[in-house]
């Protein structure tokens, strides 16, 4: 049942996205991110882990999709957006794994993906995505700790955060304006 709701899940974004910003090979990348996302969402709701290889994968081929676009058109600009951003998420995803204990290697290198697939649009929407994935996982909490309250149940100390950080980065390309 999970497997079905994240596959309908992913294909609901490949339309809205697909409707939104076209299939123009400048504006696709979010669209690998999509096709990658049941998985992931699975993976992480069930094993409490993002996948490596596939990571690499969906990296891989945003990049190859950016560098095309970007050399099709003589425009190195979203490339270099795209690279910068995806270090830059990175960096900070490494900070957080590495202080807090609550985010993982497997988010951390996620956030680095959605850098590589926003960067190109706009600087800021990479960073916008991450925060309305910490704030939809924020709101998960608090009404996870709510019901559990009422229940007077335990609650897991953590959370998996690739289904927030992915529906952030949804919400983000669907928001922004393609350039």
């Amino acid at each position: 049942m999970l497997a079905a709701v994240c596959t309908a899940t992913a294909w609901a974004a490949i339309a809205a996205l697909v409707a939104r910003r076209g299939t123009e090979l400048n504006h696709a990348a979010p669209l690998v991110l999509a096709a990658a996302s049941p998985r992931l969402i699975h993976s992480d709701l069930t094993e409490q882990r993002l996948p490596n290889r596939d990571l690499a994968a969906v990296f891989a081929g945003t990049l190859g999709m950016i560098t095309a676009a970007s050399v099709s058109h003589a425009s190195p600009g979203p490339l270099v957006r795209a690279v910068a951003a995806s270090l830059a998420l990175l960096t900070a995803g490494a900070v957080l794994t590495l202080t807090t204990g609550q985010f993982g290697g497997g988010d951390t290198k996620l956030i680095a993906v959605i850098g590589l697939v926003l960067g190109p649009d706009a600087w800021t929407t990479p960073g916008i995505a991450v925060l309305y994935g910490f704030l939809l996982a924020a709101a998960a909490v608090a009404v996870r700790a709510c019901t559990a309250k009422a229940r007077r149940a335990h609650q897991p100390a953590t959370i998996p955060m690739g289904p927030f950080l992915l529906a952030g980065a949804f919400t983000a390309a669907l928001a922004a304006k393609p350039t």
